[in-house]
């Protein structure tokens, strides 16, 4: 373990042990105390205000500084901050020691999506995205390239202005796919150039484009009409059909152009404007390699190699059509959902394709 590591690890433990104490003296019971005591109704019947003396909030190792340093200074001189506690926290240091948490927090995913609804399965994809350097520095590239396209001049404001009319749950889903589109690479955007999707105010949700987009992936194959879309099974998915949904319409509307193309024998994947992904399953009643939702295309020509966590296992297809080469592919999504697979349990960190008597190492 070197000295970064280490140091994480003790301020992991700092943090869970001050929100700890934060939980024992900020409980509900004692809030709700301090809101009635704003009743002057009631005024004369409470006790004191019991004052945060016992505990004091601080991370000595990090200093406020910039933007988290300017926002803590206009949050003291913001009159509309004031409360019945506010003098309290600021002498113990709870809002410099909040502000220093989200500076750190920054360097790691501060801009990481906040879930409302039983949409797991859309977060934990848009998280992927956040924090995988891979992905997230190919989508960033891509959305240059349509910026430049489509001559957008300020792209915030044009951001800016799908966000705005996103700020209330939709009744009614939507199947226009470059709506699903639009509403994608606004949150894009936000998680990658801004302070992600967030609410303002604690009791507020001012910006549900991203629960709008996930009900909107869940439903976007469905026939029948969906009376009540948050119901748990409306609006449960899984994670693994829909990043084939998304890759899917991100690449159609990306770029105008083809993803593959056909030679007269093998199909070509070589589109640099599109994020070319391979999707490797292994199920009980089926297993392949293949272009995934809206394509429909499997591949026969590829060779599968696992080896890697003790496990060494080779997969060869019969069925499917042929790929010239794989050189330009971007990823390759591997999942498993037969229960009794041993690759169900130990994800393979290793895969090598060979196409053609060419082999390509994906990790």
């Amino acid at each position: 373990m070197n000295q970064k590591e280490s140091n994480n690890i003790i301020f992991t433990k700092f943090i869970a042990k001050d929100l700890m104490n934060m939980v024992k003296t900020m409980g509900s019971k004692y809030i709700i105390k301090q809101k009635v005591k704003k009743n002057p109704n009631i005024n004369k019947k409470l006790k004191k205000i019991i004052k945060y003396k016992s505990i004091k909030y601080d991370i000595p190792s990090i200093k406020l500084s910039g933007k988290y340093l300017e926002k803590y200074n206009n949050f003291l001189y913001n009159k509309s901050n004031y409360n019945i506690l506010f003098q309290d926290l600021i002498d113990n240091g709870y809002y410099m020691y909040d502000f220093k948490l989200k500076q750190h927090l920054s360097q790691c995913g501060l801009n990481r999506v906040k879930q409302l609804y039983g949409t797991c399965w859309s977060d934990s994809l848009i998280n992927s995205f956040i924090f995988s350097d891979k992905i997230k520095s190919r989508i960033l590239e891509l959305m240059d390239h349509y910026i430049k396209v489509n001559k957008i001049k300020n792209f915030k404001k044009y951001i800016d202005k799908i966000n705005k009319k996103q700020t209330k749950l939709n009744i009614h889903t939507n199947k226009d796919q470059n709506k699903i589109f639009i509403y994608l690479i606004s949150v894009l955007y936000s998680v990658y150039c801004e302070e992600g999707i967030r609410n303002k105010e604690a009791t507020e949700h001012d910006n549900m484009v991203l629960t709008n987009f996930a009900i909107n992936i869940r439903n976007l194959a469905m026939k029948k009409k969906v009376k009540n879309i948050l119901k748990e099974e409306n609006i449960a998915y899984n994670s693994y059909y829909a990043l084939e949904n998304i890759l899917y319409i991100f690449n159609k509307y990306i770029d105008v152009k083809q993803i593959i193309r056909h030679d007269g024998m093998n199909f070509i994947l070589d589109n640099m404007n599109k994020i070319n992904n391979l999707y490797f399953t292994i199920g009980t009643e089926y297993t392949g390699i293949g272009m995934g939702y809206g394509y429909y295309i499997d591949f026969k020509n590829i060779n599968i190699i696992i080896n890697s966590n003790n496990i060494k296992k080779q997969f060869k297809f019969k069925e499917g059509r042929d790929i010239k080469d794989i050189d330009m592919v971007d990823f390759l999504t591997f999942t498993c959902t037969d229960v009794k697979n041993e690759l169900r349990r130990k994800i393979p960190l290793e895969i090598t394709c060979i196409v053609n008597n060419k082999k390509t190492l994906l990790n």
